[in-house]
């Protein structure tokens, strides 16, 4: 029997100006036991009209045509605020990645981190 394997896949930082949109990088975790992606994200100093949106998408095709977002996480209409995510997808037999949309009025800065378990217990 083999042993489970956690694997870092992602850990990337930054900014999402306003209204803007940042779709993270594609991992392919279509043979993987399970994934994980967590993070944060922090509101800029001027509160936002419309709050940060992160979502956790998956697609068959490697996100060509086919994108499904499966979770979402939605921020704070508060200046300055933090909000974590973590997403856990058991068995994901696709390609998945992070996105984070909408946060009118301001700048976001991010955090991002993604592992994936392979192997069978």
């Amino acid at each position: 029997m083999a042993a489970p394997t956690q694997t870092t896949i992602t850990r990337v930082t930054g900014t999402n100006t306003s209204g803007s949109t940042f779709n993270g990088a594609t991992q392919d975790c279509r043979t993987d036991v399970a994934v994980r992606f967590f993070g944060s994200v922090t509101n800029g100093g001027t509160a936002p009209t419309i709050p940060v949106s992160v979502n956790l998408q998956v697609s068959t095709d490697n996100f060509a045509s086919d994108v499904d977002t499966v979770e979402t996480v939605t921020g704070s209409l508060t200046n300055s605020a933090v909000t974590t995510f973590n997403f856990w997808r058991l068995y994901p037999g696709s390609y998945t990645r992070i996105q984070i949309t909408g946060n009118t009025a301001q700048s976001i800065t991010y955090v991002i981190a993604g592992t994936r378990i392979t192997g069978i217990v």
